[in-house]
């Protein structure tokens, strides 16, 4: 029998190549999906769980405000004044975070949308914890035309401190000058993704939102449980807002991409199944 088959695969050269392939692109495929799914995964969870460390009460626009250009809701700036003096309280920063497109020297956007991300960094001393970035060389943007780029972006595209870049979010295209390069705390490569850092004023003028912010980290002063700060938070917050934990809002960020992630899997999933029927 087994001298039959042999025959027979012989007799049918290019069939059995063309099979053979066929079956070996599949299961690479295959393979394939899930191992760069798998990445994804980890990166997505170790940049939300460096998006919030250091907060113990995450405090997001529901619907507070809605920002004029972009409809999505956001915190008054205010508010963390009131949030400072709660004895529950050790400190607390606001920050934007929005889609921002930093652009090549020939203009053209060097990522998509979905993975274009703009933030605003709190740099003083009593906002370190929150600060998930860290700098490689240069400072922090402290000047409304001022920029921090991810070190991704640089080294691939030629930038370093005292370049220009243009930037692309609410309105034309604005120029900055790149103050500083950052890299992400845990990650060696945020892949994809492109960050455009700057200060929350500039944040909130080139985001068109004056006096607001998207979420106000709170790190609870001794012996204050992470549930007693949500509680406490919930009582002087504007009728709207949404009051977590930290680590909630780790999972729940992180739950939403998974979604999208799994999406993406299916489709390569799909295409591996394809060439191995074929």
């Amino acid at each position: 029998m087994t001298r039959v088959v042999l025959k027979g695969l012989a007799g049918r050269k290019l069939r059995t190549a063309l099979t053979a392939l066929a079956i070996v692109l599949g299961v690479a495929m295959v393979s394939g999906a899930y191992v760069f799914t798998d990445r994804i995964d980890k990166a997505i969870d170790t940049l939300f769980s460096g998006a919030y460390l250091g907060a113990d009460a995450v405090i997001s626009g529901n619907d507070i405000v809605q920002s004029s250009a972009s409809g999505e809701a956001t915190v008054p700036a205010e508010l963390l004044a009131t949030i400072a003096e709660l004895p529950e309280v050790e400190t607390a920063s606001g920050g934007i975070v929005d889609v921002a497109r930093l652009l090549d020297q020939h203009g053209t956007p060097i990522s998509t949308r979905g993975s274009a991300v703009g933030v605003s960094v709190d740099a003083s001393p009593s906002a370190r914890r929150f600060n998930p970035l860290t700098l490689s060389a240069g400072r922090w943007p402290s000047q409304p035309r001022e920029i921090a780029i991810d070190g991704g972006t640089a080294e691939k595209h030629g930038f370093d401190v005292g370049d220009t870049i243009g930037v692309a979010a609410r309105g034309p295209v604005r120029q900055f000058t790149i103050a500083g390069i950052a890299e992400f705390v845990g990650l060696r490569s945020t892949g994809q993704v492109t960050l455009a850092i700057f200060d929350l004023p500039t944040a909130q003028e080139v985001f068109d939102k004056p006096g607001q912010v998207d979420e106000i980290l709170v790190a609870a002063a001794d012996g204050v449980t992470q549930e007693k700060l949500v509680e406490q938070l919930q009582s002087i917050v504007p009728p709207g807002a949404e009051v977590v934990t930290g680590p909630a809002q780790v999972k729940a960020e992180a739950s939403h991409t998974d979604k999208q992630v799994a999406i993406i899997q299916k489709v390569l999933l799909a295409f591996g199944g394809i060439a191995v029927f074929v």
